[in-house]
């Protein structure tokens, strides 16, 4: 029952959207009737056939091939492309004519759903092109069969692959209109393309003619680029509407902070992603070259350093959590219930916690920094990596957005972990006469797991309670994060303490055999 509800209300957005907002013409919202009796038209069974035939004949034909000898397939290539060239010009030419004939706007191109002259060739152009993409799966035939296997990259395989399924949405769905433009800037490129191929088939004697393959690859490249910009304009404004029209129906975003809210906008870093985005950057970069470059060095001594910046973050992280007992204390808020407040005091305070909170994760960037000066490179895992470059991300976000409101809650967890974290960091680099005093690590990660626990709880139960003024989608969001996180902190545990707990077993009960004996 909940399920034909959401699906019938998932309908509704679906085709209210697509009649505001003109995203598929309406009566192509199923597939053009004019092209539904052309082959390979009627459903994706075929296309998605032929497609898995291709990635087999990628997986096995090598293996096929490794005991033969290649094949001479000299003609048979020579006539290929020359075929491929014709078809390409042909295309290109009518897609021209088409765009001319039809006197519309490059950016505004609709699909001719008329069963008139116009509207007919450019459905038809648009199948044959998608057809084309199917005979260009025999480029990786021949490689295989003449065991060109170092050709058969990523980029051959996925770029011929998706072209398939991509073309036949456009030619059942959408077969015209804006997609003219690119298909003839693709075709054109095929006809150089297909034209260098075929002259480098016939032998060495002409190789001299094809010294061009550099700028070949350079024009494919600029087509790429100059369909990217015009699909870019033509999109922008589409999405800006669908955006606006989704936020304003369903509440999503509060009205007065969709576009970042006005009380933060000053504030460092918040005015664009361009100074997060640059800080990310330069912290996976250092996480890259880093290792490398203190491989032949000795390790750096910055114990008095690394004692200083983790008490230093125990009492950030310490008032912090102070903070946020406080602003819940005088906010008077219900635990499953809390809007973001931009109106008074109590949400400006809000604010600020939050922005300390994001600045908090930039400064935790530095953990990685004393990993790599200290050759710990064991310690840089995908979960360190993953987990300090992705929180700064989202918790600008959230100050950019909703500073504030549900997610204090989930900060006031985090804080609160953070302050018994850096303490044991903290007393693990004053020396290892400390370490009598942290034998208690394991269950640190044990509470680091319950943190995740806990919050994926509260977004499980803030979901589900009634509209509070907070956009029910971040509860999806954080849960599916902070879930991410839960495996890999899970993994990590299993791998750090369940396993050694296994092994020493095993070893204790070999010890003891051997004594018996």
């Amino acid at each position: 029952m909940e399920q034909s509800t959401s699906r019938s209300r998932v309908e509704k957005l679906v085709g209210a959207i697509n009649e505001k907002y003109n995203l598929t013409s309406p009566d192509v919202f199923y597939g053009d009737p004019r092209v539904s009796d052309w082959p390979l038209m009627n459903n994706l069974t075929g296309v998605l056939s032929i497609v898995f035939l291709y990635l087999l004949m990628v997986k096995q034909g090598p293996a096929f091939m490794a005991k033969r000898s290649p094949m001479n397939v000299t003609h048979m290539l020579v006539v290929y492309n020359l075929a491929l060239v014709i078809l390409s010009l042909y295309m290109c030419i009518e897609m021209v004519i088409l765009a001319v004939k039809s006197n519309q706007s490059i950016l505004c191109h609709p699909v001719n759903t008329e069963n008139t002259e116009i509207g007919l060739r450019e459905a038809k152009v648009a199948w044959w092109y998608f057809f084309s993409k199917i005979v260009e799966l025999l480029d990786t035939a021949f490689f295989i069969a003449r065991k060109k296997n170092n050709q058969l990259s990523f980029l051959h395989i996925y770029h011929h692959s998706s072209m398939v399924v991509v073309c036949w949405y456009v030619a059942k769905y959408l077969p015209g209109g804006e997609k003219l433009y690119s298909g003839s800037f693709n075709c054109l490129v095929h006809v150089f393309m297909y034209t260098y191929y075929g002259l480098s088939a016939m032998g060495p004697h002409l190789h001299k003619y094809i010294w061009w393959k550099r700028y070949l690859t350079q024009f494919q490249i600029r087509s790429q680029s100059d369909h990217l910009k015009m699909e870019t304009s033509t999109l922008r404004s589409r999405v800006e509407n669908l955006f606006g029209y989704i936020n304003e129906k369903y509440n999503l975003t509060p009205p007065d902070v969709f576009y970042g809210d006005p009380r933060v906008s000053d504030w460092p870093f918040m005015n664009n992603l361009t100074g997060i985005l640059s800080i990310v950057f330069l912290y996976l970069l250092m996480v890259k070259l880093g290792p490398a470059f203190m491989a032949k060095r000795s390790p750096m001594n910055v114990t008095h350093l690394l004692v200083a910046y983790n008490f230093a973050m125990v009492i950030w992280s310490f008032c912090m959590c102070l903070e946020l007992v406080i602003v819940l204390a005088k906010s008077n808020q219900s635990l499953l219930c809390r809007p973001v407040k931009t109106d008074i005091e109590i949400g400006l305070r809000e604010a600020r916690l939050g922005w300390w909170c994001f600045m908090s994760k930039i400064a935790e960037l530095l953990d990685t920094v004393f990993f790599i000066v200290r050759k710990k490179n064991n310690q840089l895992s995908f979960l360190h990596v993953y987990h300090h470059s992705s929180m700064v991300l989202i918790c600008w976000y959230f100050i950019k957005y909703l500073p504030g409101g549900e997610k204090l809650y989930n900060g006031g967890i985090n804080s609160f972990v953070h302050v018994i974290m850096y303490t044991y960091y903290g007393l693990s680099a004053m020396g290892p006469h400390y370490q009598k005093y942290i034998w208690w690590k394991r269950y640190l990660t044990q509470f680091q797991i319950c943190q995740f626990v806990c919050i994926s709880l509260r977004c499980i139960g803030t979901f589900f309670y009634g509209p509070c003024g907070y956009p029910k989608w971040t509860n999806v969001g954080t849960l599916l994060y902070v879930f991410s996180n839960l495996l890999l902190f899970l993994n990590f545990y299993i791998k750090s303490y369940k396993s050694k707990s296994i092994q020493s077993s095993h070893s204790a009960s070999k010890s003891t055999a051997k004594k018996s004996e």
